[in-house]
This record gives structure tokens, C-alpha cells and sequence, in this order.
């Protein structure tokens, strides 16, 4: 007869603790747990949660298992992963933060900025050429 034995704390590897990101980057989350029953066929529930935006995850795995979102609101998120053998509930938190991504234009910020040189560039010649043009006149 196999007495339960308790999962491990999870060992949280991803995200690591005070981890900041920018909104809608991809954040992958990585945790570790062992469980003796598991070789004898016992599954482990994992949960993984977020202080502000509830469950992020939830599946049953062998060992050690990943998966990534990119859809986490800003805030300073307290990340909760609890592990389940069906009789022992074990859990472990870190913290991370998502900051606004203030480049709001991206890659293209750097186009419309040459675009917008170009064009004071251009109304500072056409002044330039138009007082000369009157002065060449009287």
C-alpha cells in the first residue's frame, strides 16, 4: 500500500521575483515541483494565479511544466502557484510588475520623428529662400 507522500513547494523559476515588464509582453512562468506518488501513476494539479487578474493557469503535469501570457494588465501582480496531489495543497509566490509601454507608436515612432525633421527642415528653407527672394527684389 503506498502511503501519500506531499508534493514539494514549488520552486518557482519564471518570472523571478521583482521581474518588471512592459504590457503585452510575453511572460513565460516556470515552476518545479516533485512528488514521490507520481512514479506509482498520481497526477499533480497545478494553479497559477495573479493578485489582479485571477487565474492564469491551471493543468496537471509530472514534474515541471511552462507556459507564457502576454495579455496581464499593469499593476504589481503577487503571482501564486499551488500545487495539489489530491490530499496536500502546497503553494509559492513571487511578485513582478507591468509598467504602460509608453512608446505607444513602437518602431514607428522613430519614422513619423524623421518625418516630422524633414518637414521643419524644409519650412525653414522655404522661409530662408523666400526673405533672400525679397531682398534680391528691392
Amino acid at each position: 500500500m503506498n502511503v501519500n507522500d506531499p508534493p514539494s513547494k514549488p520552486l518557482i523559476l519564471l518570472p523571478k521575483e521583482g521581474q518588471v515588464f512592459k504590457k503585452g509582453v510575453q511572460i513565460t512562468f516556470e515552476c518545479i515541483v516533485h512528488d514521490p506518488d507520481v512514479n506509482a501513476g498520481q497526477r499533480i494539479q497545478v494553479r497559477w494565479t495573479s493578485s489582479i487578474s485571477g487565474e492564469l493557469a491551471n493543468y496537471s503535469l509530472d514534474s515541471r511544466d511552462t507556459f507564457s501570457r502576454s495579455d496581464l494588465p499593469v499593476g504589481r501582480h503577487i503571482i501564486t502557484v499551488v500545487v495539489y496531489d489530491g490530499l496536500v495543497e502546497i503553494s509559492n509566490s513571487t511578485s513582478i510588475t507591468v509598467e504602460k509601454d509608453n512608446h505607444f507608436l513602437g518602431e514607428s515612432s522613430y519614422i513619423i520623428t524623421l518625418i516630422v525633421i524633414i518637414i521643419v527642415v524644409a519650412c525653414l528653407l522655404f522661409i530662408y529662400f523666400r526673405f533672400n527672394a525679397g531682398k534680391r527684389h528691392n
